[in-house]
C-alpha cells in the first residue's frame, strides 16, 4: 500500500493522529497465535486488534481494553462457578474456602492412586480427578 493509498484509508476511518502500534489501521501482528491475549501460543504470525489503541488506529484515544474486559469476564465466571457449587452443595461457599486447599491435595494425591476398580483407566482417571482439583484450586485463587 502506498502513502496516498495509506492516507485515504486514515481519512476514510477518521484517524487523525495514527497510532504509533498499528498505524492507523486498528490491527497488527503478533509474534505468536497467542496474541494480545498471552498464555501458549503456536509460532505463527497472527493478526489481531492493536493492544495499544484496542482498534481505534488513534494515538492516545484507545477504544475499550479488551484485556480488562477478559480479565473482568474471568472473575465474573469465577464467582458464578462458586456460586453454583455451593447452591449444589447446599452450603456457602466462603464456609468452606478455607478446606479447599486440603481437598485439592487429597484429590493430587488420589489422582496418583496405584490401584483402581477393574474398567478404570488409569490416564484418563487421573486426569479427570487433577481437573476437577485444578478447577477447585481455581476457584480459591480466584481474581
Amino acid at each position: 500500500m502506498n502513502e496516498s493509498e495509506l492516507s485515504m484509508c486514515l481519512e476514510w476511518r477518521g484517524v487523525q493522529t495514527p497510532c504509533e502500534s498499528c498505524g492507523g489501521t486498528g490491527c497488527r501482528s503478533y509474534g505468536s497465535t497467542a496474541t494480545w491475549r498471552g498464555g501458549i501460543g503456536g509460532q505463527a504470525f497472527t493478526r489481531d486488534v492493536c493492544d495499544v489503541c484496542w482498534g481505534s488506529g488513534e494515538r492516545g484515544v484507545p477504544w475499550t481494553d479488551l484485556r480488562k474486559v477478559t480479565k473482568e469476564r474471568s472473575a465474573w465466571e469465577a464467582d458464578q462457578c462458586a456460586k453454583w457449587l455451593s447452591a449444589l452443595a447446599g452450603i456457602r461457599f466462603e464456609s468452606i474456602k478455607k478446606y479447599v486447599p486440603m481437598i485439592v491435595l487429597a484429590l493430587h494425591k488420589e489422582s496418583r492412586r496405584r490401584k483402581l476398580p477393574v474398567g478404570v483407566d488409569p490416564f484418563w482417571y487421573s486426569r479427570a480427578v487433577e481437573a476437577v482439583a485444578g478447577a477447585l484450586a481455581a476457584l480459591v485463587d480466584k481474581p
